[in-house]
């Protein structure tokens, strides 16, 4: 089955606008977008896909992690364009299972809706989809996606993750570290936002990533004979569990 990946410009950034092709005339083709990078990147993937692709739907739109610079694109491509099924995890839905992570004075629909006070984009792409009838599916480890598979993360691991995402309160955890604790945090954490701004995504000396990026959708397929992956934005690891997965 042949293949086609085009890998959209998006500024001088390190966010993702990613195409796939896939299929043949008879038997039909499967569009994927993987990530929409900033509001201004949905225009460059909507020109792609009339130029290129007939204009044909969007059969899987996936958003890899809930950072910026991937999912704001995606709201304007869910306005304007058709599709089919938006694959997103949304960390509200999972308020159940981690409030004992955060402070004992939240409510889970207190925490609820501070989750998606933090994630407006997030909410607004919810909006669209159940506007226009397009299914919002969860995707963890196993989940298939087209002819793609999820590596990482696990479901367990992105709960794990939860408490520790920069759009979601201060956790319990955070809340009770000693002063000393917290000075020596912040040191670290300026060192680090000097190493990774919005232009220059690296990782520290550590080898260490955001939380956010290890939530990343790891996918993988075989088309056409040929492996591919797609990490996002994924540290070293969410990329030692997909090794596992792949050996």
């Amino acid at each position: 089955m042949p293949f086609e990946i085009d890998f959209l410009p998006v500024g001088k950034s390190n966010a993702d606008a990613i195409l796939l092709r896939y299929g043949n005339p008879l038997s039909g083709y499967t569009i994927q977008l993987i990530d929409g990078a900033y509001t201004e990147t949905a225009d460059t993937i909507i020109k792609h896909i009339n130029a290129w692709y007939d204009g044909a739907p969007i059969d899987h739109m996936v958003l890899s992690h809930a950072d910026d610079d991937h999912a704001t694109g995606l709201v304007e491509i869910l306005k304007r364009h058709h599709v089919l099924n938006l694959w997103m995890n949304r960390p509200w839905l999972y308020a159940q299972e981690v409030i004992d992570k955060f402070h004992p004075d939240y409510t889970v629909q207190g925490l609820t809706s501070k989750m998606r006070e933090l994630h407006p984009y997030l909410v607004e792409m919810e909006k669209i989809a159940d506007e226009k009838g397009v299914p919002i599916r969860e995707a963890f480890q196993g989940t298939q996606i087209g002819s793609f598979w999820v590596m990482a993360p696990t479901r367990e691991r992105y709960l794990k993750l939860i408490p520790e995402l920069d759009k979601t309160p201060q956790s319990f955890a955070d809340a009770a570290k000693t002063l000393g604790q917290f000075i020596t945090e912040v040191a670290k954490s300026a060192v680090v936002w000097i190493k990774e701004t919005w232009g220059n995504e690296t990782l520290g000396d550590d080898l260490s990533t955001s939380a956010s990026n290890e939530t990343s959708l790891v996918q993988w397929a075989s088309i056409d004979n040929k492996a591919i992956l797609l990490t996002a934005d994924v540290g070293p690891r969410g990329s030692a569990r997909q090794q596992i997965m792949l050996h």
